[in-house]
Order: structure tokens, then C-alpha cells, then sequence
């Protein structure tokens, strides 16, 4: 069954989310359970309506109804990541974590003795290399305009709040930092500045 599968799924695909996007949606499960069932029982059976009428120019028909399921599952979404902590910022996952929790799984999945369950401790292990991670003491743009600096604790400190903004978001979301730290001039208390 659909619902059944959804938190499965959701685990399975958040060690994924967190190597590609540096995050843990951690009410993941909750909205699937609720967006699932209004895919699949009210926008699906709309949209495969709306292309049985499409010759006939009826399609609107079906569409719209389909779109207020649509709109609906946005609902969801934005009101499930609007709830407190539902968005966690996570070090990034190197190629040696993935990998460790993609074998694990398929080890897990693919036997059906005991020992399949050894699957669990490479997938723990996976998860675990995120806390061995440890972002370059130095970073530069490639126009030179932004610069970033490691603190001792793996915090990164941006030269600036304005330029390039983008490449200062992929460092920051990389170290699992969500808010930027200003550059320290010297003389500056570090613990006092923000960007």
C-alpha cells in the first residue's frame, strides 16, 4: 500500500538529502503521509481524466479539481516546514558516507538471512562520517571577491555578507552553518561579530 511505503521511503532517501543539500527534514514522514494519499487518490485519477478529455477540448474539466489537489499538497508542504526544527543544516556527507549507506542498504535488502542486519552498522557508519567531516581552513571564490575562514570548532567566517552570495551559501550549508559569522578585523572580539 502507498501509505505504508511513505516512511520507508523518507529514511531511505534522507541520506541522499543530506550529501546532496546538507539537510535532515526531519517531519519528513508526516508530510508524505498527508501529500501521498492526495496524489495518488485525488490529483492522479484528475490528471489521467483531464488526458481522456483533452480530444473532446474538455480537459479544464478535470484540471482544475486536480489543481486544487495540487494546491493542497503545496499547503502541506509549506505548513510541515514551517513547524519548528522541521529543517536541520548538516555537515556535508563525503563520498565515503553515501557509499557506506547505499551498501548498507542494498546489503539489507538484498539477503534474507540473519546476517543481513550487518547492513545496519555500514549504514550507521555512513551516517557517522558526517561527524569527521571537516570543511578547508580557507576558501576562495573564483573571482576573489569572497573569502571564508575556519574557525578551531569547523565555523566558517565570510569576508563579506554581499559578494557572492551564492558561493557563500554552498560553504556555509557544506559546513552545516546556516547563519554567517562576519570576518574578524584585527583587534575585533570574534565572538561579537555577525554578518
Amino acid at each position: 500500500m502507498v501509505i505504508e511505503e511513505c516512511p520507508r521511503r523518507s529514511l531511505a532517501t534522507a541520506a541522499f538529502g543530506i550529501y546532496h543539500f546538507n539537510r535532515f527534514t526531519a517531519y519528513g514522514v508526516v508530510a508524505n503521509m498527508l501529500a501521498v494519499p492526495i496524489t495518488g487518490f485525488w490529483v492522479m485519477p484528475f490528471l489521467i481524466l483531464s488526458l481522456l478529455l483533452m480530444p473532446f477540448g474538455l480537459e479544464s474539466l478535470a484540471l482544475v479539481p486536480a489543481g486544487w489537489g495540487i494546491g493542497a499538497i503545496l499547503w502541506t508542504a509549506k505548513t510541515v516546514a514551517a513547524w519548528p526544527g522541521a529543517v536541520s543544516v548538516v555537515r556535508a556527507m563525503p563520498p565515503l558516507g553515501i557509499a557506506l549507506v547505499s551498501l548498507g542498504g542494498l546489503w539489507l535488502c538484498l539477503w534474507r538471512r540473519p546476517w543481513r542486519f550487518a547492513g545496519l552498522a555500514a549504514i550507521a557508519a555512513g551516517f557517522a562520517t558526517v561527524l569527521f567531516v571537516r570543511p578547508p581552513d580557507l576558501l576562495i571564490a573564483e573571482d576573489g571577491r569572497l573569502i571564508a575562514a575556519a574557525e578551531a570548532d569547523g565555523t566558517l567566517r565570510l569576508s563579506s555578507g554581499r559578494a557572492d552570495r551564492f558561493a557563500g551559501q554552498t560553504w556555509l550549508h557544506r559546513a552545516g552553518q546556516e547563519k554567517p559569522l562576519a570576518w574578524a578585523a584585527p583587534g575585533d572580539d570574534p565572538s561579537t561579530l555577525d554578518c
